[in-house]
């Protein structure tokens, strides 16, 4: 799926509206402490890693896991060389560097047009409601479809239009990988200044590398064969949203994650912030632990079984819950604390919230569609287990032959929660929905 996550940020610096738009060749940009806690965790516990006399990294381990082997490159992409669009005609484009600008240039594309067609459907949606003479149906219809195409290569232009313009720039493109000994191979690339030396420059790297090996041992989901990641740190004044960056590119301001379910699964993350410096000016500031609680999230869109046959609330709540860890609390502290949720969460709202009628709706806010479900997975991932969660969350989401199990099961968390427990005579579902929103509330 597309990754739009417009959650709500705390930030240290609110510029008032309309302020001058800021451009990040006249901001400093600085790495700083984590504004989060990212303490190890059952599931995800602290990666050894061995350097080399350049502090390159060599090998990576696990508490009581043999060491895994790792070759490593780290090298500064000339845009002009690599990134500048070769178009060759009916509407493609290649690049010298394909394995990273091609990707990108696709990602971008598919991501861009689809919200923009996503726009005007909505658009028309009510007017093509509303006509219930056949021709004129028709002929909305075609001209639905004409203006699809025109805003396709409306977007294809600003596409290339941006990597022109980037390969034209002095912006700096880094680019990293970490192959490991059993030949997956992990891609990092950054567009915009990386000051990072030494053993620094390799974090967001290996904290990456832990979160893939963790999640994908943890549902026993077979690593990808290639993992390309894109940083974006070309950010510039959010003029909608205070105190948010975006990037330059600015259909995509919103986007914090992204990624495609194919063999090579690329993610773009933000994880910039405007703030204020102890001098009081504008700086751009990149906190470690919130690219490495994106890339979680967005990793396990990339293992969720489920996917393709879930809903907006069951995806984002699996989530969310890869995101915080698999840990309950520091779930429930997000939504709580950083997303400044402060309802009380019910048991019809919980049994709504995963039902089909939600999913038809789009007025139920990103809090409960995102942190209530994540909330509510991580409870039940911590109290069932691995296996029992895959369970009732595969029913949850209908993902079954069984028929008469999708019939009674799909989008009930409580006949979920009963079948993936059948065999446990102890069980009371209801006590167990009880105990989980007393837990959340009294957060």
């Amino acid at each position: 799926m597309v990754g739009i996550d417009p959650k709500e940020k705390t930030q240290e610096f609110q510029p008032k509206p309309n302020q001058h738009t800021y451009e990040l060749n006249k901001l400093s940009v600085n790495y700083h402490p984590s504004i989060f806690t990212e303490q190890p965790t059952k599931y995800f516990p602290p990666l050894s890693v061995e350097y080399d006399q350049e502090s390159k990294p060599t090998s990576i381990s696990f508490p009581g896991s043999a060491p895994i082997k790792i070759t490593t490159t780290d090298q500064n992409i000339n845009p002009k060389e690599e990134w500048r669009p070769i178009e060759k005609g009916n509407w493609s484009v290649r690049f010298n560097d394909q394995g990273g600008a091609g990707r990108l240039f696709n990602s971008l594309l598919e991501l861009i047009f689809i919200i923009r067609k996503s726009q005007l459907l909505k658009l028309k949606e009510y007017e093509l409601l509303q006509t219930d003479e056949k021709k004129k149906k028709n002929l909305l219809s075609k001209l639905i479809s004409t203006s699809i195409d025109k805003i396709y290569q409306e977007t294809y232009r600003d596409v290339i239009n941006w990597f022109s313009v980037l390969s034209e720039s002095e912006k700096p493109i880094s680019c990293q990988s970490i192959t490991l000994d059993t030949g997956e191979k992990i891609w990092f690339y950054r567009i915009g200044k990386f000051d990072a030396t030494g053993k620094d420059r390799w974090q967001d790297i290996l904290s990456t590398t832990r979160n893939i090996l963790n999640e994908c041992k943890i549902f026993n989901f077979p690593v990808p064969k290639e993992l390309v990641f894109f940083n974006f740190l070309d950010f510039i004044q959010n003029p909608d949203y205070p105190g948010e960056l975006i990037s330059e590119l600015k259909d995509i301001y919103c986007i914090n994650g992204r990624m495609e379910k194919e063999e090579s699964a690329i993610l773009i993350i933000n994880s910039g912030y405007l703030a204020a410096n102890q001098h009081h000016q504008p700086e751009v500031r990149i906190y470690k632990d919130e690219f490495v609680r994106t890339s979680r999230h967005e990793i396990g869109h990339i293992i969720d079984p489920n996917l393709s046959s879930s809903w907006t609330s069951m995806k984002e709540g699996f989530a969310v819950m890869c995101e915080n860890g698999f840990d309950f609390k520091e779930c429930v502290r997000t939504l709580r604390d950083e997303n400044q949720y402060k309802r009380i969460v019910t048991k019809g709202q919980l049994v709504s919230l995963f039902s089909s009628e939600t999913e038809k709706r789009d007025d139920v806010p990103v809090a409960e569609l995102y942190d209530v479900s994540g909330t509510f997975f991580c409870y039940v991932f911590d109290k069932l287990g691995v296996e029992k969660f895959k369970l009732f969350y595969k029913l949850l989401s209908g993902n079954t032959d069984d028929k008469n199990l999708i019939k009674v099961c799909h989008g009930n968390i409580t006949e979920s929660l009963k079948t993936a427990e059948k065999d446990n005579n102890e069980f009371d579902v209801d006590s167990f929905i009880n105990d989980y929103l007393k837990q959340v509330n009294s957060f």
